[in-house]
């Protein structure tokens, strides 16, 4: 398919930083992902979608959600609370509040026993998060059919929700995307 390169908007790298300061405030373990993973683990969470793939069988991540699976899948991180900062390549995503790609600090949460309580505990957070960075309580939770988005002035800037894969479950969530969050935040009055 024809690729358009498109010059991506100003990223705010100070925040993309006190995100994961943050996260690791509240016991998640930052950890270095990789940026390329196998197409099926990527297919796992964008399956049917074949773009982003720099060789035959890999995947350039639309997520470190996806990096995240690869580590379990090959034994590298054991149950935990994790975050990581990548880019995102979403190669056909492209209108007027999605870039193909972007920077996000991922959360992943894994063990034995996943319940909604898991998701609830990072949905609190995320949100709290969020509304210490505008400076008033302006997010809203807005369910979907796989989880919850969190929503700043209409514009979703978080996605979270519980991913099951072969009887192994985690929970999955949005800590923050740049530039997105950064525009979403600056249609605030």
């Amino acid at each position: 398919f024809p690729v358009t390169i498109m010059i991506p908007a100003k990223i705010d790298w100070h925040i993309l930083a006190k995100t994961l300061d943050y996260y690791q405030n509240w016991g998640y373990t930052r950890i270095e992902v990789p940026w390329i993973v196998p197409t099926e683990i990527k297919n796992i969470t964008y399956a049917g979608k074949r773009f982003n793939e720099p060789a035959p069988g890999y995947s350039l991540v639309g997520s470190a959600e996806q990096s995240f699976l690869y580590l379990d899948s090959i034994g590298k991180i054991t149950n935990g609370k994790y975050v990581a900062c990548t880019p995102c390549f979403r190669m056909l995503d492209n209108d007027s509040t999605h870039d193909q790609y972007f920077m996000k600090v991922e959360l992943y949460v894994i063990h034995d026993n996943i319940t909604s309580h898991d998701l609830n505990t990072m949905l609190k957070q995320a949100k709290d998060y969020f509304n210490s960075n505008i400076g008033e309580s302006v997010v809203d939770i807005v369910p979907t059919n796989v989880g919850y988005d969190i929503d700043l002035n209409g514009i979703e800037i978080g996605s979270y929700g519980i991913g099951d894969h072969n009887g192994r479950k985690w929970v999955y969530g949005t800590a923050i995307a740049e530039p997105r969050f950064s525009y979403a935040k600056s249609l605030t009055k």
